[in-house]
């Protein structure tokens, strides 16, 4: 097992994973904080939303990095983590 990338793919795999963690660790934050505070909804979705967007800005850019440098395989793997929560932060929304 190596713990350093040695390809270029595995770097952008690597530079991108925080973004990755984060899209994938707000939804169910920002849920738990909602249940637990129901008062201070709105602090904790601006406290959530504005990383969020970011993290989504990111990872797009690198998704687009990615398939110039890499290819689509690589790119489509980044570009579903810009996808999918911006379709379950619009679903969650709108329920």
């Amino acid at each position: 097992m190596r713990i350093i990338p040695s390809t270029r793919h595995e770097w952008f795999n690597l530079v991108l994973f925080p973004f990755k963690a984060y899209v994938v660790l707000a939804f169910p934050f920002y849920f738990v904080f909602r249940a637990l505070y129901p008062h201070g909804t709105d602090a904790t979705f601006d406290d959530i939303v504005v990383p969020f967007a970011f993290c989504l800005l990111a990872l797009l850019i690198g998704s687009l990095i990615q398939l110039i440098v890499s290819g689509w395989e690589y790119a489509f793997s980044s570009f579903l983590f810009v996808v999918v929560p911006i379709v379950l932060f619009l679903a969650s929304r709108l329920l």
